[in-house]
């Protein structure tokens, strides 16, 4: 299957979760008291009691693009870490010093959040914002725990990596963060 036919395959399926994954989290904020940012925007649109507004509609394409983007990231980020894994074992085997990874350290992770902010920045919602940042939290946590682990398991590279990209080896998982 040729890389263009691949991300067709990913944009369109991630259009499909996410216009479902939208409509539950929609649902399910009708049970937590009101967060909305503009709660006085005129709906325009209601399907099944949930009311659509013309920013609604905005921040849904908004958080679309964005969700989006961040899974054709996360594809081309997997294709990278799988050429780093010995395929019998499954355990990584050298340090990948090149595409998103000469940038960023964990781009992985950075790529989770961008995913949960289009997301959760779509339902134009506080409580979104919130659990942005909870998951963004998690994932730093999450790198500090890789980070060591993968010292120990490349301590041979580090040496390396050290020289080679000092500058941006200060990065974490999106840009400077």
């Amino acid at each position: 299957m040729s890389k263009v036919i691949r991300t067709l395959l990913i944009i369109a399926v991630g259009s499909i979760l996410y216009v479902i994954t939208y409509l539950l989290l929609r649902t399910g904020l009708n049970y937590l008291p009101a967060l909305y940012l503009w709660k006085n925007a005129n709906p325009i649109l209601n399907i099944h009691g949930l009311e659509f507004s013309i920013a609604d509609i905005f921040y849904f394409v908004f958080g679309s693009i964005v969700t989006v983007h961040g899974l054709i990231n996360l594809f081309l980020i997997t294709e990278e870490n799988h050429s780093a894994q010995n395929m019998i074992t499954r355990k990584t085997e050298k340090l990948i010093t090149t595409g998103f990874y000469s940038k960023v350290r964990h781009p992985m992770y950075g790529t989770f959040v961008i995913i949960y902010l289009g997301m959760f920045l779509s339902i134009r919602s506080l409580w979104g914002v919130f659990i942005v940042l909870i998951i963004g939290i998690i994932q730093f946590f999450n790198t500090k725990l890789e980070e060591k682990r993968l010292i120990k398991t490349l301590a041979k590279n580090i040496e390396y990596i050290f020289k080679k990209l000092k500058a941006s080896y200060s990065y974490r998982f999106i840009g400077y963060i």
